[in-house]
């Protein structure tokens, strides 16, 4: 026991226990509970905020289109608002693919509520691309033939051009003696007709070396499986000066040239016959010379060109067209075969000139034939271009035709078949599948996204490279005595240019036909339907809108080129747009009916084609029966589609059961 005053000492390694008082730890509670249920506030208003911005987001939100659910580029965006021009993008094509593809076409086509007719913003660039296209060429063009390097090469076909536009823009008076006397040498051929087979040797002279076809035309092809030759109508003198009627201006002209003619004509030629003579020569010659919607060829045996010729021997014809062939392995023989079209017309032609007492006039109108032929464009010079357009298209015309004949190997595969032969080299497109896709226009018609699929689309086709540029540049050579810019005295020669042009490119392509190699190699990829000139960056596609083939520069962007792509780029896209929408949407139900609707839109932009180029059998084409190579593909765009796909409606457009 310890006493009271004795002093407690905690034990060594002891635990010493402090009670907290309720007072203090009610405080420690209260506050610690208030803190949480701050923070818990502050989370439930943060996600209550969120969940309303998504509400609002969702409500003001449309679920885009099928063919823009990947689109996110600027470029992209801009061409989905343009395309909804031409595509309702609101209806899903897998529930109504009429919808999406014939409705806003069809209503589109109303008539206008205003007197004036009511052209949307696709119609409005489609013509501003074809001002500037035919601005942007005819710049490109000149400046390459400023430079004068034969390295470009460009160079020898746009010095040709700007000849032509300088000869057209001219204004002086250039005289017709002048310009005929390049002739002269062809007026002596006109004294060697003597009887009918005179007269058709005459023509196939004139096919095969000047390039020029009269009232019957013929061209050699050297293919692998042997050479063929092709006969098919001519044209009349009013057809080749780009007219349906004789009109009094058309009369005009031909009188002047006719007069100056007969001062050319050799002393062999007893007489000249009168103007009248020759106009009703070429109006009775119309009547065999009807150029049919589509050309069929039959292939028949090159024997039976004895009946051209009070039954000549097939051994004369034969020899006859080998003098043309410089290689002995391309030479015809008996079981040689031939391709005509119209057959049965150019015999009842040529049994009509056998029948006629006096050749003279027929002589001189195959002169005339010769002179017409080369003086087209003085023709529209005298009477005037509307605009520089107007002369830019005719002069790319001349250039197209001076070069084009080198090209007639491209038919060599399609010859075999039955179909129409000015089809196959119908236009030339810049060369999409190289062609550089930078460029970057908000106002454009086509964006990246559009451009992309036509590449894709384009891209599955096969394109064959060829180096044809030697014989184009060999061709062309003779253009450096060609007058120069700064010698306007000198243009009277210029249609002895292009007559010289034509007939050179001839002599040198049956001379120096392309390899068998080549020709194999053409054979193969025609099936694709495209060719691809590499050194003169043209692309040909034998499409459907039976023009021939344009100069398109390597630098022209794909906007400019819309006005000929136009037919070319909507098939495509629409069969691009099925493929997209199948790997946006696997489970999309392409059944049978839908597949017949897009054949269906096919045939309804077929019609809009046909209507323009009077090649629907059923009545004359909007802009006549001869389609220059302006772009009026873009015409029928919209243009003509706005009454064509009206009219085709019920026929061609309707809506899949």
């Amino acid at each position: 026991m310890l006493g009271n005053n004795a002093q407690i000492y905690p034990a060594v390694g002891t635990a010493v226990f402090c009670e907290i008082p309720p007072a203090t730890l009610s405080r420690v509670e209260h506050v610690s509970g208030c803190r949480l249920a701050m923070a818990a506030c502050g989370v439930g208003l943060l996600a209550a905020l969120l969940l309303l911005c998504l509400v609002v987001y969702l409500a003001r939100w449309r679920s885009p289109p099928l063919l823009a659910r990947s689109c996110t580029a600027q470029s992209c965006l801009d061409a989905q608002l343009e395309l909804a021009r031409l595509l309702d993008e609101g209806v899903d094509p897998c529930q109504d693919f009429y919808g999406h593809v014939c409705r806003k076409w069809v209503e589109a086509s109303a008539p206008a509520i205003s007197e004036r007719n009511v052209v949307d913003g696709g119609t409005n660039y489609l013509r501003t691309s074809r001002a500037l296209f035919f601005r942007h060429l005819n710049w490109t063009l000149l400046e390459t033939a400023r430079r004068r390097s034969r390295a470009i090469p460009l160079q020898p076909v746009a010095q040709f051009y700007s000849h032509c536009v300088h000869f057209g823009a001219f204004r002086g008076r250039v005289s017709m003696a002048d310009m005929l006397e390049p002739f002269r040498s062809e007026a002596q051929l006109a004294a060697d007709v003597t009887d009918v087979k005179s007269v058709v040797v005459w023509i196939l002279t004139l096919s095969f070396t000047r390039a020029v076809h009269t009232v019957m035309g013929a061209e050699l092809i050297v293919l692998a499986g042997g050479t063929r030759l092709v006969m098919f109508p001519g044209k009349t003198l009013v057809q080749k000066l780009g007219d349906t009627t004789y009109s009094e201006d058309l009369q005009k002209y031909l009188k002047i040239v006719f007069d100056e003619s007969c001062k050319l004509l050799p002393t062999g030629i007893s007489h000249c016959p009168s103007f009248e003579q020759v106009l009703d020569q070429d109006r009775t010659m119309s009547a065999f010379l009807l150029q049919p919607l589509l050309r069929h060829y039959i292939k028949i045996n090159i024997t039976a060109l004895k009946v051209l010729g009070h039954d000549l021997p097939a051994h004369h014809w034969i020899k006859l067209l080998n003098s043309y062939i410089s290689r002995d392995k391309d030479r015809l023989n008996y079981k040689s075969k031939m391709l005509a079209n119209e057959w049965e017309s150019l015999v009842a032609m040529v049994h009509y000139l056998d029948g006629l007492s006096d050749l003279v006039v027929i002589s001189i109108y195959l002169y005339l034939h010769v002179l017409v032929d080369s003086l087209r464009l003085d023709y529209h010079r005298r009477q005037g271009f509307k605009d520089s357009d107007g002369l830019i298209e005719v002069c790319l015309q001349s250039t197209q035709e001076a070069i084009a004949y080198a090209w007639s190997v491209v038919v060599s595969d399609l010859l075999e078949m039955t179909g129409d032969y000015d089809v196959t080299m119908a236009f030339a497109l810049p060369r999409l599948l190289e062609l550089g896709i930078a460029h970057e226009n908000p106002a454009s018609f086509l964006g990246q996204g559009a451009k992309d699929a036509v590449r894709r689309a384009l891209g599955k086709v096969s394109v064959h490279s060829y180096d044809q540029s030697r014989y184009v540049s060999q061709l062309l050579d003779h253009l450096s005595a060609a007058p120069s810019d700064q010698a306007p005295l000198d243009l009277a020669s210029f249609p002895g240019t292009y007559a010289r042009l034509r007939a050179v490119k001839t002599m040198l392509y049956l001379r120096n036909p392309p390899s068998e190699a080549d020709a194999e190699a053409d054979r193969a990829f025609l099936g694709e339907k495209v060719v691809y000139v590499r050194r003169l960056d043209l692309l040909l596609l034998p499409g459907y809108l039976r023009r021939r083939p344009m100069l398109y520069s390597k630098e022209v962007s794909i906007e400019f080129s819309i006005g000929s792509l136009g037919v070319l780029i909507a098939g495509n896209l629409y069969r691009t747009s099925m493929t997209l929408i199948e790997d946006f949407q696997t489970d999309c139900p392409w059944s049978k009916p839908n597949r017949l609707a897009v054949s269906k839109f096919e045939r309804c932009l077929r019609t809009v084609v046909f209507h323009l180029v009077n090649a629907s059998g059923i009545g004359p084409g909007s802009h006549g029966n001869l389609l220059p190579p302006k772009c009026r593909a873009s015409s029928g765009f919209r243009d003509a589609g706005r009454e064509n796909l009206r009219r085709t409606e019920r026929n061609l457009c309707e809506k899949p059961m």
